[in-house]
C-alpha cells in the first residue's frame, strides 16, 4: 500500500472512530432502548463499542505515523504492515460494531481474528527496520565542460594536471579579462592533442 492510500485509510478510521465515539456516548442507549434490547445490556455493549473505537483509533494514528515513514523509506515490508492494519481494524472493529448495533454475538468469533491481523501487522511494520533503504535523493549532474591538459612552452609530454574549462558567462567582465590574462600567459591544449598541431599554431594570436 502506498503512502497516499496510507493517509486516506487513517482519515477514514479516524473519522469513523471520532463519530462513533461522539454517537456512543450520546445516542448509545435511545438506540438500544428502541431496539427493545434489555436494560441489563445497555453497559456490555457500551463496553464493547468503546473497545472497538477504541482500537480504531489507535490504528488510524498508527497508519498516519507510517504514511509519514513511507514518504522517505521504501521497503517490502512496511508497505504490507498497513494492508493488514486495515483488514484487522475493519474485522476487530466491525464484528464489535456488529454485535453492538445489531446483537449478533456470533460475529465475537471473527473478532479474535481480526486482532490477530493487527497483530501481523505490528510484526512487519518491526520487520521493515531489518531490511530499511532510504530513498535516496536524485544524483546532482556534472557541471557542464571539457577537460584539457595544461602543457608548457618547452615541455615535449602533456602534464599530468587537469584543468577543466567549462563555458564562460558574459555576466563578470572582470572574469572575462582574467581568462584572457590567462591565455596569453599558457597554452591550453585538448586532450589528445599532438606535439605537431602545437607547434604549428604556435604563431597564431590567442585572442
Amino acid at each position: 500500500m502506498s503512502n497516499r492510500y496510507c493517509l486516506l485509510a487513517a482519515g477514514i478510521f479516524g473519522a469513523l472512530g471520532i463519530l462513533m465515539g461522539a454517537f456512543g456516548a450520546h445516542s448509545l442507549d435511545p438506540l438500544l432502548a428502541a431496539l427493545d434490547v434489555p436494560e441489563g445490556d445497555f453497559a456490555r455493549r457500551g463496553e464493547i463499542l468503546e473497545i472497538g473505537v477504541r482500537y480504531q483509533i489507535y490504528h488510524a494514528v498508527a497508519l498516519l505515523g507510517l504514511a509519514a515513514l513511507m514518504d522517505r523509506r521504501s521497503n517490502a515490508w512496511l508497505s504490507r504492515a498497513p494492508l493488514f492494519w486495515v483488514a484487522g481494524t475493519v474485522l476487530f472493529s466491525g464484528s464489535l460494531y456488529g454485535i453492538v448495533f445489531a446483537g449478533i454475538n456470533a460475529l465475537g468469533a471473527i473478532t479474535p481474528l481480526g486482532g490477530l491481523t493487527l497483530i501481523a501487522g505490528w510484526v512487519l511494520a518491526g520487520l521493515a527496520e531489518r531490511g530499511r533503504h532510504l530513498k535516496k535523493s536524485p544524483p546532482h549532474e556534472a557541471p557542464v565542460g571539457t577537460a584539457a591538459r595544461r602543457v608548457g612552452w618547452g615541455s615535449t609530454s602533456a602534464g599530468d594536471d587537469v584543468l577543466p574549462v567549462h563555458t564562460a558567462t558574459s555576466s563578470s567582465t572582470s572574469l572575462a579579462s582574467r581568462l584572457r590574462a590567462t591565455c596569453r600567459r599558457r597554452l591550453i591544449v585538448p586532450t589528445g592533442a599532438s606535439k605537431s598541431s602545437l607547434i604549428s599554431n604556435s604563431d597564431r594570436p590567442w585572442m
